[in-house]
């Protein structure tokens, strides 16, 4: 029987396997989308609990990734503008849902009428006034000021906005300005919203009284300090029952935002020694049919990766020093090379050589036209009334001599940077003046006058002196850049690979650092919406992984980069909420506070021992063997004392204090302190604290337009998940 009759015979089988086949396909295929049938909709965030979907966000950004696009007049946007609008929907998105609906719940609106005063009637507002004005000076534009004020005219901006709405000329118009007068609706309720809450603001007479004295009355105290760094660390054991209680009693200060430790090992994808000679052997090809060649340009734009003929002339000592030597004692038509130069083996010709003035002395006036180049506003003279008035100079200069050169360039030239050096450059080098200025002095000779039309104007120039002449060449370079090959970068990938399948777990990761001798990088704190990791580019599909998998985890196979692969291990997660003491970081931290927190109990009991005793802030000293030392002048509303920082502790106890009264031990940030009030300095007495309300007043209110948005986001418990699709 032929196989072809048994297939024949067998169909049903053969459908059946490859029906099961597909079906298992389709199965792994929905478990791998982590049954994308059953899920919910794609989010990326949430505000108030209420979830903000994949689609209606893109919905968001594209609406106004177009705006963007006709504001800019282009028909896409690159990468750093997407970014920058995925942001700003994002922040629509939030202030909408937390500002804009608070605004509405407030009973707050802007009516049609007072938009329509604000956009042209008596108080246009001033975001209408920067539409309507030139950027650059500020004036009102023209075409929209009142003919008796000058200012802008409401009027004609009425007129000018309905003209254009249904403008088939401008179909852009109409979407701009329903967007901009939306904009201005929408600033006035954020202002009316803020006002209400500032004029709402109160400040009492005995707080304003209490700022006053804050301000005012100050103490000057001694005080005797142990610092805490007097007893090393070391020599400090605190227990695991002490570490937790200092945890738990301070642990709103170890609040966070999830983030990631990530450590990885890069593996550099370089040229290998046979890739640097695969590429020399080619490029010595190239200088064969280099030297051959009667086209050099061509050849160049042909065969150079950069695509860019040189048509300068350089001095000695311009070139690479094997260069130099070589073409500065050869023939035209000398190739050298290959020479690796940084990462590129290239190969020069000389094309050509000269005997050359590489600088120069010359006065000139230039005669500008309006439309050239960097011309004032004021110049009306046309292109050719100003070629007529140099022609009429230099006829004058030729015929009576430049003994009024000076006069003319005073009175004629629009080169504002040499006219008070009468027209003077002196001495300029090759290269640092436009081709046709430069050539005018450079080909003459002392004393030669001549037009030089450039893209500033025309100019009268008198040569006052040329410099000696130096052999220049103009070389011409082929230059490959010394890539690595693709067997290259299979090699480095397969290493890379056998590292991350080895070296798989937390443990062996340090392991094969050390045993394979590469250098550990480390990139903490990673958060999920950061777009950077130092020295790598791009590295989004890095972050994401980071999130996805556990702790200890280390990548299945290496991430690719520009030159590099990297293998990476997620050494530690922290997620929102309060840090862990299992985190190497917080723990340390913790059990180095608990250390201080026994230093200051140990310190404070030496101290009390003293004070048992003491009549004076010297009897502390002498026994505590410390010196006595002052401050002044210190006020409750202090930010800090000079040479301790910012002591709240030492402060708060300061004002409580009588004169002559010492204190009890003071634990505090530098250390444990015992003081003792010198003086009392009262604040000038006064009834009146109207001065000291207002500016009470004021700082509370210009905090509002932050804070109270701030409070409110707060309150909206924001998620914010773009990073896992964007």
């Amino acid at each position: 029987m032929t196989v072809l009759e048994r297939l024949r015979k067998r169909s049903g089988l053969l459908v059946s396997i490859v029906g099961l086949a597909l079906l298992a396909f389709v199965l792994t295929g929905l478990f791998e989308s982590r049954f994308s049938f059953f899920t919910d909709k794609q989010v990326v965030g949430s505000i108030f609990g209420e979830d903000i979907s994949l689609q209606d966000f893109q919905m968001e950004v594209e609406k106004m990734a177009e705006q963007q696009r006709m504001n800019s007049g282009s028909n896409s946007l690159d990468e750093q503008a997407m970014e920058m609008v995925n942001n700003n929907a994002w922040d629509k998105l939030v202030r909408d849902r937390v500002l804009v609906s608070q605004i509405n719940r407030s009973g707050i609106s802007v009516s049609d009428a007072e938009l329509s005063e604000m956009l042209w009637g008596k108080e246009i507002d001033p975001m209408v006034r920067g539409a309507f004005v030139d950027q650059q000076t500020q004036k009102v534009n023209p075409q929209f000021a009142n003919e008796q004020t000058g200012e802008l005219d409401g009027a004609k901006i009425y007129k000018f906005v309905n003209e254009q709405m249904d403008n088939p000329q401008n179909p852009d118009f109409k979407p701009r300005w329903l967007k901009f007068e939306e904009g201005i609706r929408e600033s006035r309720l954020n202002n009316k919203y803020m006002t209400a809450i500032k004029k709402g603001l109160y400040v009492t007479t005995s707080y304003a009284k209490a700022e006053y004295l804050a301000l005012n009355n100050s103490v000057n105290f001694k005080y005797v300090l142990k610092r805490y760094q007097t007893l090393a660390d070391s020599q400090v054991k605190v227990t695991e029952e002490e570490i937790e209680k200092y945890y738990n009693e301070h642990k709103s200060q170890y609040k966070q935002e999830a983030s990631r430790k990530i450590e990885y090992v890069v593996f550099d994808v370089l040229p290998s020694e046979e890739d640097i000679k695969a590429k020399e052997e080619q490029m010595a090809k190239l200088a064969d049919e280099f030297r051959k060649t009667d086209n050099d340009s061509a050849f160049v734009m042909r065969e150079s990766e950069n695509k860019y003929f040189d048509n300068n002339y350089l001095k000695k000592n311009q070139l690479p020093p094997g260069v130099d030597t070589t073409f500065f004692n050869a023939e035209k038509g000398t190739v050298f090379g290959p020479y690796k130069e940084m990462n590129k083996i290239k190969v020069s010709k000389l094309v050509n050589s000269k005997m050359s003035v590489d600088s120069g002395s010359c006065r000139h006036i230039l005669v500008a036209y309006q439309g050239a180049s960097s011309a004032d506003p004021s110049v009306t003279q046309t292109k050719e009334q100003a070629k007529a008035r140099a022609d009429s100079l230099l006829k004058a200069f030729k015929s009576k001599g430049t003994k009024n050169f000076e006069a003319a360039v005073k009175k004629f030239s629009a080169d504002k940077g040499s006219v008070e050096k009468g027209g003077k450059y002196e001495w300029f080098k090759e290269g640092q003046m436009v081709p046709e200025f430069q050539n005018a002095v450079f080909n003459g000779k002392k004393g030669d006058l001549s037009i030089a039309e450039t893209v500033y104007g025309f100019h009268v120039i008198e040569v006052l002196d040329v410099g000696g002449k130096s052999r220049k060449v103009q070389v011409a370079t082929i230059e490959h850049a010394i890539e690595p090959s693709t067997k290259t970068k299979q090699e480095v990938f397969d290493k890379a690979t056998d590292f991350a399948i080895t070296y798989n777990t937390k443990e062996l990761f340090e392991k094969g650092i050390e045993k394979e001798k590469l250098s550990k990088r480390i990139a903490d704190p990673v958060k999920e919406s950061d777009k950077t990791i130092a020295g790598l580019d791009s590295p989004k599909e890095l972050i994401r992984w980071a999130y996805e998998v556990e702790e200890g985890a280390v990548s299945v196979e290496p991430f690719s980069f520009t030159n590099k692969y990297v293998v990476a291990l997620v050494s530690e997660v922290r997620e929102k909420g309060f840090a862990s003491l299992d985190q190497e970081q917080t723990r340390n931290e913790v059990e180095l506070k608990a250390k201080q927190q026994k230093k200051a109990q140990m310190f404070a009991e030496e101290f009390r021992k003293v004070l048992s005793g003491a009549k004076s802030i010297d009897d502390v000293a002498k026994n505590m063997n410390f010196p006595v030392e002052m401050s002044e002048n210190v006020t409750f509303g202090s930010y800090s004392i000079a040479n301790l920082g910012r002591e709240l502790e030492l402060m708060g106890i300061l004002f409580t204090l009588k004169e002559g009264q010492l204190s009890q031990p003071i634990a505090g940030q530098q250390g444990v302190y015992v003081a003792v009030v010198e003086k009392i300095n009262k604040a000038t007495e006064t009834k009146d604290y109207s001065a000291s309300k207002n500016q009470a007043k004021t700082t509370v209110q210009y905090r509002v337009d932050s804070e109270v948005f701030n409070a409110l986001k707060t309150n909206a418990e924001i998620e914010d998940n773009r990073a896992r699709f964007f």
